[in-house]
């Protein structure tokens, strides 16, 4: 079962690592394209058309990177939580599998909540840095 998590989470990993290029390239064309002073922004205007879409802050860029690994931790909380409870259904009512099954899953709950906690004091510090800098 522990090789099995191991390459589940190796796999989505390698997704984060290897997908991650593609979106910055993507936004990068995007800039050259249709950037400030691009020819096909001045045509825009002239139609009264904005097409340019404003450069996320650093904050943004910050707080989109906390939502994802936040995210991950959600979804590795849940399959903790699934394992607990396959080893706890696979015990055969031996009490020391069903102790650890308990035990397994308790931990789970409470690094559900220590996960929960953190991301909303992030979130209400990302939001508190954000207004500041839009307000000078």
């Amino acid at each position: 079962m522990k090789h099995i998590i191991k390459k589940i989470i190796f796999f989505f990993s390698m997704i984060g690592l290897l997908g991650s290029p593609f979106v910055y390239a993507q936004e990068k064309l995007k800039n050259s394209v249709h950037g400030k002073g691009s020819q096909f922004n001045e045509a825009s205007n002239v139609f009264g058309i904005n097409i340019v879409q404003d450069v996320p802050t650093l904050g943004v860029i910050i707080g989109n990177v906390i939502n994802i690994i936040f995210g991950f931790l959600g979804v590795g909380l849940v399959l903790v939580i699934i394992y607990s409870g396959f080893m706890y259904m696979t015990s055969q009512g031996e009490p020391e599998k069903a102790k650890k099954a308990r035990r397994t899953l308790v931990n789970a709950i409470i690094g559900a909540a220590i996960v929960i906690l953190a991301w909303s004091i992030s979130y209400g510090v990302l939001t508190l840095i954000t207004q500041e800098v839009i307000k000078k």
